[in-house]
């Protein structure tokens, strides 16, 4: 590949370059997370949003591989075509994602992106080390519900959010999932028809969010109903993924905590939330790490949690989960 591998600051867009990629693991057969080394075409772009930035230095990447051409990345024992490369800038101990690996594991959250230490290099030049990780995405051994049916929506500042985007509830959420794709022949009759099945799928997440977002405004209106364990915000809403979610950006006082928050659904199912993500700037990397995440002011997702705070059920899980933290 050549150095015009970049992402454009205004669109945030960027474009996919065709490269060859050889993977080569030199340690033992048999250890843990062993790979087996490959050689193959794959598809490279950057990703990422702040870490993007050329002037950071260091880029982080994502891989595509084709269809028929899947990989194990992490020697987990699943094969996937799509992986990212977090470069992992803005830690300098470049240890602070993978740890995420491992708290998720005690929380027992469904999924949370893997990792593995590589040493990159593009083109003959050394480019740093490097995590190799799970992309984010629909799928077995990832978020695990119904590709065609299931939603995986991130709600983020707009600057960030990517197409099918839409508002709703004084919140902006990229739609991830579902990916609507007509099935007819004809191209001009086809984009027409996608072009409705996404302003049909637009309607249908803000339509349901919006009615999320009234439950959970209830907490100040109408109290007894917003914790009724059958009919209050529970009836609409994973309490676990959510205690999970909470519990993990407290006891790591990650700052970007709240800014993006990764959700998904079931269709007629409850709202569960992660996976957990990006804490290259929690543990103290980026204040003193004293001052509580709810007195960050950053990220709009931020004044939805507060609802939860008046429940002494979830409050009391929360602590729970805290404590199996700190014992561990």
């Amino acid at each position: 590949i050549n150095d015009v591998v970049f992402k454009d600051p205004t669109t945030k867009e960027a474009e996919y370059h065709s490269a060859t990629i050889k993977v080569i693991d030199n340690s033992a057969v048999g250890s843990e997370q062993h790979l087996v080394s490959f050689e193959d075409d794959v598809e490279i772009k950057v990703r990422g949003n702040s870490t993007s930035s050329k002037q950071l230095g260091k880029l982080p990447y994502r891989l595509k591989f084709a269809k028929k051409h899947k990989h194990d990345m992490l020697g987990l024992g699943y094969e996937k075509r799509n992986w990212t490369l977090l470069a992992n800038v803005l830690d300098p101990t470049m240890v602070r994602n993978a740890l995420t690996y491992r708290l998720n594991t005690l929380l027992g959250q469904p999924f949370c992106p893997g990792y593995k230490f590589v040493d990159l290099v593009i083109n003959d030049e050394y480019r740093g080390t490097y995590q190799i990780s799970d992309h984010v995405e629909v799928g077995t051994n990832r978020i695990d519900v119904n590709e065609d049916t299931g939603w995986y929506i991130e709600c983020a500042r707009q600057d960030m959010c990517e197409e099918p985007m839409i508002n709703a509830a004084s919140m902006t959420m990229s739609i991830k999932n579902p990916e609507p794709e007509s099935s007819l022949t004809d191209p001009t009759e086809a984009a027409a028809e996608t072009a409705k099945m996404i302003t049909d799928l637009k309607k249908e997440v803000t339509d349901w969010y919006t009615t999320w977002a009234s439950m959970m405004d209830k907490y100040n209106t109408d109290p007894t109903t917003f914790r009724d364990p059958v009919n209050g915000w529970r009836s609409l809403t994973d309490e676990e993924t959510l205690v999970n979610l909470y519990t993990a950006i407290n006891f790591t006082g990650d700052y970007d905590g709240f800014m993006t928050v990764k959700m998904y659904r079931e269709a007629n199912g409850k709202l569960c939330f992660g996976p957990i993500w990006d804490k290259d700037l929690a543990y103290g990397n980026f204040d003193d790490g004293e001052t509580l995440v709810e007195n960050m002011d950053n990220g709009m997702f931020k004044g939805r949690i507060k609802a939860i705070w008046t429940d002494p059920v979830f409050m009391k899980k929360v602590h729970d989960k805290m404590q199996l933290l700190t014992d561990a």
